[in-house]
């Protein structure tokens, strides 16, 4: 079986997520603190709203997922590619907001 990722999946999940923490932040500072934010300063945070995404993609999602009973070929961007046997798998579980898959000293997180 081949996984193809989603580049709209995955930028609207991880700045939807940014989003939510900015606006609570945003409205909890403004509120208890009496502190509201400048137009300068929201407008800055364009700038990690921008190289958030583009940094989870090249570093958590895979370029190519294939599996099959026997074995995972994995690759990443700008890393090789990986060929590992299931039986080698020593740890797959939840991280945060990650998924780990760990085999033998290799291990893999990938952005859900």
């Amino acid at each position: 079986m081949r996984l193809v990722p989603s580049l709209w999946r995955s930028t609207l999940s991880g700045v939807g997520t940014l989003l939510i923490v900015l606006i609570a932040s945003y409205l909890l500072q403004g509120y208890v603190d009496h502190k509201w934010w400048s137009l300068d300063y929201l407008t800055s945070l364009l700038i990690p709203i921008a190289i958030f995404p583009v940094f989870v993609w090249f570093a958590f999602v895979p370029k190519e997922l294939e599996f099959n009973d026997q074995a995972l070929d994995i690759q990443f961007h700008f890393r090789k590619r990986h060929n590992l046997l299931w039986n080698a798998l020593t740890y797959w579980g939840r991280g945060q907001g990650v998924f780990v898959m760990q085999f033998g000293t290799s291990s893999f997180q990938i952005y859900s």
